[in-house]
């Protein structure tokens, strides 16, 4: 039998979506190139970036109340962002959890 979820159903509450709705959004290809700009004319790494922003997205959850996450991960970046994300949550005590929506053995590790 599969382990319970840690995870309490019914317990998000409504100003998340408030907030979720609220904040300034960039489409993909404008994110892509800010990330390329910043690796090629600032030296900085496609991990760092991956790490800046997973941190981020993990403090804003806190610092808003968060008291428990899903995480949905497809593959690639996407993926990348949301364990940075996972492994931050768990630092500050947040719990989550993280669905993988891939193979495990499609993955390549950066």
């Amino acid at each position: 039998m599969a382990e319970a979820s840690r995870l309490q159903p019914g317990v998000c509450d409504a100003f998340v979506f408030g907030i979720i709705n609220s904040m300034n959004r960039i489409d993909r290809e404008t994110a892509r190139r800010t990330d390329q700009i910043a690796i090629e004319n600032y030296g900085m790494t496609a991990n760092l970036l991956m790490e800046n922003a997973g941190r981020g997205c993990a403090e804003f959850m806190e610092q808003h109340g968060f008291r428990q996450v899903l995480l949905l991960c497809g593959k690639g970046n996407n993926a990348g962002d949301g364990f940075v994300i996972a492994r931050q949550l768990a630092i500050a005590g947040i719990p989550s959890e993280t669905l993988i929506f891939a193979q495990p053995d499609s993955f390549d590790g950066a």
